[in-house]
């Protein structure tokens, strides 16, 4: 008899022993984001588990999370979206360090944070995984900092906050897979460089507020075939559209009074252009190597020409300039011989 009560509490302690390790086993295997309670508000302290997506509460037990600690979610392998909401005040530094399969963010920039590589604790374009192409920026920043996207050459898609009224230079530049970005509908200026060299750009709508345009804002973007911009526009720098070698219809703005050096250099399928009424002056090497254009209008109140502004354009055989002009710089309108 006590043989068989001695079994039956071996049991009973086999069996809760079972029972407590899998309540532990259960607890540890599920993907949970530890929270703190600092004063009135939570921050983010750590994370445990294998999940694809990760998205941080605004409250939790009605208090604000406010705060993301260092290198959170590093060396994270599974996740592959992350949402942090705009509410967040304070991100640690390497968050996502080594997330290398991490593919679509939705996070903010603040003072602090105005470039993606510090959510990878990235000291060169390399160290941010090339798995990421979609990013959404959710916070309501006016500026968006020089070179915050540059060189990310796997990102397809990008959604700007309508917040931004400037976008500084060489954000976007070598994104070379960016096929489309949302332009903020606040936008008043493209910096300098700003999307050189995006290769899958293939369009491109300025919003109704934008101002100016910088130097070679839209370099090198061989795909782009279409242009249109607002009459808001009243300066366009020099180079901006020069090497968009597919570039075929553009609307300029009624606005500007210039054509800038190289502003379609090499625009090589552009066949007609409409200038504005108010063009006085058409700049250096401002069509040059177009050797599609067939059509040009120049308008009454034109004064100059500068050197090789048309130069081999081969197909504009049909020339005629009003009387208002009153200087053509060298090899104008001169053909590679």
């Amino acid at each position: 008899m006590k043989s068989l009560n001695k079994t039956k509490v071996m049991i009973i302690v086999v069996l809760t022993l079972i029972v407590v390790g899998a309540i532990v086993v259960g607890y540890f295997s599920i993907p949970r984001i530890f929270y703190e309670k600092r004063g009135d508000y939570y921050a983010v302290t750590g994370f445990y588990g294998s999940v694809k997506k990760v998205e941080i509460k605004e409250t939790k037990n009605k208090l604000p999370v406010l705060e993301i600690d260092d290198y959170v979610f590093q060396d994270c392998g599974t996740i592959k979206e992350i949402v942090i909401p705009s509410s967040i005040q304070k991100i640690g530094k390497g968050i996502l360090k080594g997330a290398i399969n991490l593919e679509s963010m939705k996070v903010p920039f603040t003072d602090e944070i105005n470039t993606l590589g510090y959510y990878f604790e990235a000291t060169r374009y390399l160290d941010v995984p090339r798995s990421v192409t979609k990013v959404e920026i959710n916070s309501e920043i006016t500026t968006l900092k020089e070179n915050a996207f540059s060189e990310l050459s796997a990102i397809t898609e990008i959604i700007l906050p309508n917040t931004i009224t400037k976008i500084e230079a060489r954000a976007f530049e070598r994104c070379a897979s960016l096929e489309r970005v949302t332009l903020p509908e606040n936008l008043e200026i493209i910096g300098d460089y700003a999307f050189s060299h995006c290769l899958a750009l293939t369009s491109i709508t300025l919003p109704s507020k934008v101002k100016e345009i910088g130097k070679y804002a839209f370099y090198n973007c061989k795909e782009m075939w279409q242009i249109e911009m607002p009459d808001t526009v009243s300066t366009i720098a020099e180079g901006a559209f020069s090497y968009c070698q597919k570039l075929e219809d553009v609307k300029l703005s009624n606005n500007i009074t210039e054509i800038s050096e190289m502003l379609f250099d090499w625009c090589t399928r552009l066949k007609t252009i409409q200038l504005p009424l108010g063009i006085t002056k058409i700049g250096e090497k401002a069509f040059n190597n177009a050797v599609s254009l067939v059509e040009v209008n120049f308008p009454d109140g034109l004064e100059v020409i500068e050197s090789r502004a048309f130069y081999n354009c081969k197909s504009l055989t049909d020339i005629t300039l009003p009387n208002s002009v009153k200087e053509i710089g060298e090899d104008a309108f001169t053909l590679n011989s």
